[in-house]
């Protein structure tokens, strides 16, 4: 294992997520965030701000991938957009094709049984179809009575979307944003009026701060940082692969006059780790650790941090660099996010996580941290 083990703090941030607290019966959001949970079959995350989406998956057992994607952002006027996602993996399937929605059987009143699916873009093979705005309430009823949800394409066998433990994540979401007992609840609505929910907090503000276009490496101090820092660099780490300490370190320009370093600390067959430091502009040459940091989930402890990313992508232009580790190879579980360079530092802009390997491409998982540009 390598010293530097990125985001090993995050998977523990995940730990008490499905064992977490019950939902609380109260209404008012009473739960810390960001949020995550798993209940059964659903995946629920709630976002800095009380954004959050659910996620109805294929039973574990299923050979098949569909899955239900409900998003609902916090505050009296955010209504849910539902959408149904299904994978076909013909070769011979026209981009766009009709889909057959029934529960237990059985179609949904208020619902349409047929609708039009449109191609994933990005994603071979990959179909969604949205609701209209009038079809979710009845669809939540349904949802409440039913056991499973199953979607079929013109002349396909029907893929289920397991409805086990989609009333725990659907309460769950009215909890933490205010909404139970009142109109308009998910789960569990009521006769409190929508004006008792309460708005959401504004989101933070990342400001980037990339080095100027055209930012040149200065190559006497990428080659004193190759031959210091980045040979200390993968000392540290406890390497798989020797050749790995061979690679030459990324170097990219940042604002201010500094410098991000980036050494290889090893990695399998779809996950490789780097570790990062940040060259000062003063001179002798200096290198500070990058610091990369998570906040808590559920309010479990501090939150975490770390000097190293896993499949990190830097955007000198942006001044952003992203990330992404898989929990397996297929990518459809892990988690994801940006940092983004602040001038100082770099801030975490975006977080998504999946803690479930259910065949859910990375742009559907849930997210737990949102900002907005400066």
């Amino acid at each position: 294992m390598m010293r530097h083990l990125a985001w090993s703090f995050a998977v523990a941030l995940w730990a008490g997520a499905t064992a977490g607290p019950a939902v609380a019966q109260t209404a008012g959001p009473a739960q810390y965030v960001p949020a995550e949970r798993t209940f059964r079959d659903w995946v629920v995350g709630c976002d800095n701000v009380r954004g959050c989406i659910a996620l109805g998956l294929s039973p574990a057992e299923s050979a098949e991938t569909a899955f239900l994607h409900l998003q609902r952002d916090a505050g009296r006027g955010a209504q849910p957009v539902v959408s149904l996602v299904l994978y076909n993996d013909s070769e011979e399937a026209p981009r766009d094709r009709q889909i057959h929605l029934t529960i237990d059987g059985a179609t949904i009143e208020g619902v349409a049984s047929r609708r039009l699916a449109e191609a994933v873009p990005d994603f071979p093979g990959f179909l969604q179809a949205t609701l209209s705005a009038a079809e979710v309430a009845p669809l939540m009823a349904a949802l409440r009575r039913g056991n499973r949800l199953s979607i079929a394409i013109d002349g396909g066998t029907a893929v289920d979307v397991s409805l086990a433990g989609a009333m725990a994540a659907l309460l769950f979401i009215d909890d933490v944003q205010g909404r139970v007992d009142s109109v308009g609840a998910l789960a569990r609505s009521g006769r409190r009026l929508a004006t008792v929910v309460p708005e959401p907090p504004a989101l933070p503000v990342v400001a980037a701060r990339p080095a100027p276009e055209g930012t040149p490496v200065d190559p006497q101090r990428a080659e004193a940082v190759n031959n210091g820092w980045a040979r200390q660099a993968v000392r540290d780490c406890t390497l798989d692969e020797p050749e790995t300490a061979a690679s030459p370190p990324t170097l990219g320009p940042l604002s201010g006059g500094r410098l991000l370093v980036g050494a290889s600390c090893g990695g399998g067959a779809y996950n490789f780790d780097s570790v990062f430091g940040i060259v000062q502009p003063s001179e002798p040459l200096r290198v500070e650790a990058a610091r990369f940091t998570l906040p808590a989930v559920d309010g479990s402890g501090p939150g975490g941090s770390s000097e190293s990313l896993t499949n990190p992508d830097f955007e000198p232009a942006d001044g952003t660099i992203g990330f992404i580790s898989k929990g397996r190879g297929a990518g459809d579980c892990g988690s994801s996010g940006i940092y983004t360079w602040t001038g100082d530092r770099f801030a975490l802009s975006a977080w998504r996580v999946m803690p479930e390997c259910r065949g859910v491409p990375e742009p559907y998982w849930p997210v737990l941290w949102r900002t907005r540009e400066g």
